[in-house]
């Protein structure tokens, strides 16, 4: 979390037991910030106009898959072509027509007031054959020696790419995409993060309209994890059933990892992950495991808005998360998405110093 530019002015939240706890633990224990999330208000972000927890200003441009590493948010960011044209009639709702757009690049914005980010800069588009035209679902972490990896989404695949620091110029790694299991379809959606134990780094992503896991020590080359190691085949990740009510979920996607500690100390990591229904509608889940075979998922959704996609995690401290997502809004005639925050516990509220 940013230095000396926020402060927690109110947490009241306690009760509501971790998923992925300790068993046998007292009830009133600290939220843990599983969820349920409340969207920050504008004097939180530091930015003005639609849709509400907004982090990024440009409202003609369209956002997504915005996630935040050592202060910095990453995201996907394209500007609307000179003079294009309206958005065809009918088109679906909460969708962007990505075709009135410039190519979809990966841009890295610093943070200015509140939780809010500047514009920001591209750091990486599309520029070999097998990316084709857009770069999507960047994530990124720092490694042990001070570089920055950014695993990124493409036409063909997944990409790596690093840098000497979270601030400096980042270049490709090898020529090609990580060899991935995908299900049938191009994997996205990278999301990376320590293993339970600390010792690899997991990738969870989605294909194929489920989410798989795969295992590394370098970060770099992956081997999968079984869904369900009572198989021959690999199977993909078992996430939990649904909640109980209509509509039925079909698929799930877009994974959002984070490694967190339980209030005794016992790793585990938490999964966000869109949960997509039979009538089109989506809502942000939540599952957690710790051993990535067998997972806890909380029986609700974890944000009560509609059409929230891309979740992405960051710990503030033991009791306080924040959960980037993106969201739909509208800029006159034209459907985008921006991307917003949600803070949980509902109680906790930011000022800026």
């Amino acid at each position: 979390m940013r230095s000396g530019a926020l402060v927690l002015v109110c947490l009241l939240a306690a009760g509501c037991g971790t998923l992925g706890s300790d068993g046998g633990e007292p009830g009133d224990l600290p939220h843990n910030g599983v969820g349920q999330f409340r969207t920050l208000t504008s004097s939180e972000t530091g930015v003005r106009g639609g849709p509400p927890g907004r982090v990024v200003p440009l409202p003609r441009n369209a956002f997504d898959s915005g996630m935040v590493c050592a202060d910095r948010l990453f995201h996907i960011n394209a500007a609307l072509i000179p003079d294009a044209g309206p958005q065809p009639d009918g088109f679906p709702e909460g969708e962007v027509d990505w075709s009135l757009f410039e190519p979809r690049r990966i841009h890295r914005s610093p943070p200015v007031s509140g939780i809010g980010f500047g514009p920001g800069e591209p750091i990486l588009e599309a520029a070999s054959a097998w990316e084709g035209a857009d770069l999507l679902d960047p994530w990124a972490i720092v490694l042990g020696d001070g570089r920055a990896r950014l695993y990124y989404a493409a036409a063909g695949g997944i990409g790596v790419a690093e840098a000497p620091t979270i601030d400096g110029a980042f270049t490709r790694v090898g020529d090609g995409p990580i060899t991935l299991v995908d299900g049938g379809e191009t994997p996205r959606r990278p999301s990376v993060v320590p293993s339970v134990d600390g010792r690899d780094l997991w990738m969870f992503y989605e294909s194929a309209g489920d989410i798989w896991l795969a295992s590394s020590a370098d970060g770099l080359a992956f081997d999968p994890v079984d869904g369900d190691p009572g198989t021959a085949e690999l199977d993909a990740l078992d996430l939990g059933a649904g909640a109980p009510e209509a509509p039925a979920q079909v698929a799930v996607g877009a994974p959002g990892a984070m490694r967190v500690e339980s209030p005794v100390g016992r790793p585990f990591v938490r999964v966000y992950f869109e949960s997509r229904r039979s009538d089109g509608s989506r809502t942000i889940a939540l599952a957690a495991t710790e051993d990535g075979v067998r997972y806890d998922r909380l029986p609700r959704a974890v944000l009560e808005e509609e059409d929230r996609r891309m979740p992405a995690p960051l710990a503030i401290d033991a009791r306080v998360t924040l959960l980037y997502q993106s969201a739909p809004f509208l800029s006159g005639d034209r459907q985008l998405r921006g991307i917003v925050a949600s803070v949980a516990p509902r109680t906790v509220f930011f000022a800026a110093e």
